[in-house]
């Protein structure tokens, strides 16, 4: 996989962020906000842009983990047929930029 653009080269990031594989992820991080994205194996790309600069600090591992299961059973039954947007937040939540193995 290609190293993610240093944000100073940030006409690159858009070239490497639809350069995403289908149904894989990637994510950039910088100072406290973050880029993930997920492209569905029809070839969406989606984006999740959190910006932590008002969490710095106050959010533990357990935090994080209750919060992304809570977010990808909301999906589930929402949109139980949907797949890409469950495995974007599931991937984002594991932390290692990839989607889980069914």
């Amino acid at each position: 996989m290609a190293s993610p653009p240093r944000m100073a080269e940030s006409p690159g990031l858009v070239e490497w962020a639809t350069a995403t594989p289908p149904g894989e992820s990637r994510s950039v991080h910088y100072g406290d906000d973050t880029d993930m994205y997920y492209k569905t194996r029809e070839g969406s790309l989606l984006r999740c842009t959190p910006d932590f600069s008002q969490m710095d600090g106050s959010v533990d591992h357990d935090t994080i983990r209750i919060v992304i299961k809570w977010i990808l059973r909301a999906y589930h039954l929402a949109w139980p047929d949907t797949v890409g947007e469950e495995k974007f937040w599931a991937g984002g939540g594991q932390g290692s930029g990839a989607p889980p193995r069914a």
